[in-house]
């Protein structure tokens, strides 16, 4: 019975700590294109990258630590600014961007969008726990807005500020329920206890 009572316990601390999603954070992103272009919000530099959130005008700015925790329970979608590249340029200064996010844990996604066709060509994905994240859309091109400049969230430098967005999405596998653990283990404890009970019955012989 004691033993019982201890794979019960197991089986509720197995369940509890199943059940428990982590939201994995996003600590970096670089957006880079085959000239050589690149925004990123790693450091001020003129070319910086400026992440800003669904239903808000506040901007991560670059240069600082970037919190940005992604939902484990369905994912986000995050809004990308730029400074424009070659200055008075109306045009995109490449063909293809990359993407590249940077995670809390070490991990990474990454996807390509064509310019051309106003296209994703699909991103990565990883696994944390029982949630994997993958980048599922982004989009990056030239516009007419004119929403920040070289260092800060504020609009000068170049009229024609790059401008789009990324989508991450998280999905958690499903996970037995506590009273489902408890009761596999209960079963699995009681056949062992009647397993137990056969061997140490004792095998009487009787003589004619």
């Amino acid at each position: 019975m004691r033993n019982v009572k201890l794979m019960l316990a197991a089986a509720v601390s197995v369940a509890a700590l199943s059940g428990t999603a982590q939201a994995a954070t996003i600590v970096g992103a670089t957006v880079t294109g085959p000239s050589g272009t690149v925004w990123t919000t790693e450091a001020n530099n003129y070319y910086a990258l400026f992440l800003q959130g669904n239903n808000t005008t506040t901007y991560v700015n670059p240069g600082r630590t970037i919190a940005l925790p992604v939902s484990a329970t369905g994912g986000m979608m995050q809004l990308l600014v730029g400074e424009g590249y070659r200055a008075g340029e109306t045009i995109n200064s490449d063909a293809t961007y990359n993407l590249s996010l940077r995670f809390d844990g070490g991990q990474t996604l990454s996807g390509l969008y064509t310019v051309a066709t106003n296209s994703f060509l699909g991103g990565s994905a990883f696994t944390e726990g029982s949630t994997t994240y993958s980048l599922t859309n982004f989009f990056y091109n030239r516009g007419r807005a004119d929403l920040v400049q070289g260092y800060t969230a504020t609009p000068g430098g170049d009229p024609l500020d790059y401008n789009g967005s990324f989508t991450v999405s998280a999905v958690t596998a499903a996970v037995p329920e506590t009273a489902t653990w408890a009761m596999m283990l209960a079963g699995f404890a009681m056949i062992g206890a009647g397993v137990r009970s056969r061997k140490n019955q004792s095998v009487r012989v009787t003589y004619a």
